[in-house]
């Protein structure tokens, strides 16, 4: 479920190199985000206009991101991780943030593909998520539907990705 990446993937870079770390977590994050979109589906119609704009705009994030994993040294990517972490939680401890109007075409559109290059860099998107999509004056079914959703784009996406670039080896 959600926060699972906000809390394996800063303890597991510790460890580990993005490289070996981000196809794992990815490619259990894709049967989790189903499940968690599968129960909450009923909010789907009413969202769908709003949630498919972000999610068509991971994508070039996604292909940037992944292209940088399998170039960018791994201490630069922990780096950024713990900067982009610090930076997106702080707002939202202070409740200083109250999320985009996804209604305007161009928010929807930097902010999918801020979090398409977040995610495939580090597969932490949940901050961003509640920055973007805010739980402060919807139903908990709608915002957990917009972040299953974008989060089975983003997760599919950097998947392929990964497996195009060699960084996921099924051999």
């Amino acid at each position: 479920g959600f926060g699972l990446s906000s809390i394996t993937t800063p303890v597991g870079l510790i460890f580990f190199s993005p490289r070996l770390l981000n196809p794992a977590l990815i490619l259990n994050e894709v049967i989790a985000n189903i499940v968690v979109f599968w129960h909450n589906r009923s909010s789907f119609k009413k969202l769908r206009s709003h949630i498919f704009h972000v999610s068509l705009w991971t994508l070039p994030g996604i292909v940037l991101g992944s292209r940088l994993v399998s170039k960018v040294e791994p201490d630069a990517i922990r780096a950024s991780l713990y900067c982009i972490l610090f930076v997106l939680i702080v707002p939202q401890l202070f409740n200083r943030f109250r999320g985009l109007n996804l209604k305007r075409r161009s928010n929807s559109a930097v902010a999918g593909f801020v979090i398409g290059l977040v995610y495939s860099l580090t597969t932490v998107s949940g901050p961003l998520l509640s920055l973007i999509f805010g739980n402060k004056n919807g139903e908990h079914s709608d915002f957990r539907c917009s972040i299953a959703f974008v989060r089975i784009w983003e997760s599919l996406g950097s998947a392929v990705m990964y497996w195009w670039l060699g960084v996921i080896n099924l051999e």
